[in-house]
């Protein structure tokens, strides 16, 4: 083998080493600060609703959840912003947002009645936080 194809191929694999990654380091600051910041998007009756996946969420991080209510826009704006780590909500599935966040699969799903989806939401490149919320949602819908 050249040694030049060697070298390359040893620095791409030392380049690899902790994927997924969070472009902004939201995970990493989680379980360095002990602290998962969460939006919930006021009515609908959420909290009780969330709390089993949020309960899986702390089990994971080792960190504790801390809850500021609010409507869906200004929520959407701080967690863009790195204001707040998640929003957890209901939301519509065709969400004018879906291009500026991530919606995590739906721990509940809408009706023909109320086609509101109970949603988890976190920033777009957060990579290994947003796997590991779709881990925990998997787990709370049994589905793990």
């Amino acid at each position: 083998m050249n040694w030049r194809l060697a070298l390359l191929c040893a620095g791409l694999l030392a380049g690899c080493s902790s994927f997924p990654k969070d472009v902004d380091g939201t995970l990493a600051k989680i379980e360095r600060d002990g602290v998962i910041r969460v939006g919930m998007i006021a009515g609908g009756g959420t909290r009780q609703a969330v709390a089993p996946f949020l309960r899986a969420v702390e089990a994971e991080t080792g960190a504790h959840v801390t809850i500021v209510d609010g409507p869906a826009e200004p929520l959407l704006l701080d967690l863009k912003e790195g204001r707040i780590d998640l929003i957890l909500g209901e939301t519509a599935a065709e969400s004018p947002w879906q291009d500026e966040v991530a919606f995590i699969e739906p721990l509940r799903r809408g009706s023909e009645e109320r086609p509101l989806e109970l949603t988890p939401i976190a920033r777009n490149g957060e990579n290994a936080w947003i796997m590991l919320l779709q881990r925990a949602g998997r787990k709370v819908r049994g589905v793990a």
